[in-house]
């Protein structure tokens, strides 16, 4: 077990709190205001994530942290005669499960032979066939026309092997697909070459 000295954590947590908080604060701003942002929207309500979540620096397991009375507030934290270090046993018992899906997907997906011939398409399965108004940021305008994005999309054809894509594909867009992936099968069928398990990297 390292245990560290405030004056050797406490500059690295500030400095980190600095860094994230600088880095997020037009996320900030525009959440403050109410304004709607296709990428903001997509990191931390998706992945359902807060800004002042990543600004939390966490020393990880088996390090010890003196004169850390405020970490008493922290979630999964032990903390005795001001000393705090994560309590790794309350942690399997809470994330356990969640970190056994992680690492079995994560492993699978790693072992996985590469595919790169989806050109993206997901991401035109998911307005396929909508009029304007009907997708998810209708204050965005699509690059092409309703009918127009039909026809690539159809040309093309879908290989979407992710579930957490696919899902959201629209119901005339699915028969498409040349997989049906699903939930129960996503350790056989992610595969690092897919943007979406790549994006998932920063959800586990």
């Amino acid at each position: 077990m390292t245990r560290l000295e405030r004056a050797a954590w406490a500059p690295i947590a500030e400095a980190h709190r600095a860094e994230v908080e600088e880095e997020l604060a037009d996320v900030v701003r525009r959440r403050d205001r109410g304004e709607k942002h296709p990428i903001d929207d997509f990191l931390f309500h998706y992945y359902n994530l807060r800004p002042s979540h990543l600004a939390q620096w966490h020393p990880g397991v088996g390090i010890t942290l003196l004169d850390a009375p405020e970490y008493e507030s922290r979630p999964l934290y032990r903390l005795a005669n001001a000393e705090a270090e994560v309590d790794l046993e309350l942690f399997l018992q809470k994330r356990g499960g969640t970190l056994q899906t992680a690492h079995r997907l994560l492993a699978a997906a790693a072992a996985a032979t590469p595919r790169f011939g989806c050109f993206g398409m997901h991401e035109w399965a998911m307005v396929y066939r909508l009029q304007p108004g009907e997708t998810r940021h209708p204050y965005l305008k699509l690059r092409f026309p309703p009918d127009e994005l039909a026809a690539i999309v159809e040309e093309v054809g879908c290989r979407c092997s992710h579930f957490d894509a696919f899902r959201f594909f629209t119901e005339p867009a699915k028969p498409l697909n040349l997989l049906v992936p699903t939930r129960e099968g996503q350790a056989e069928l992610d595969q690092p070459g897919c943007l979406h398990v790549n994006m998932d990297l920063y959800k586990w």
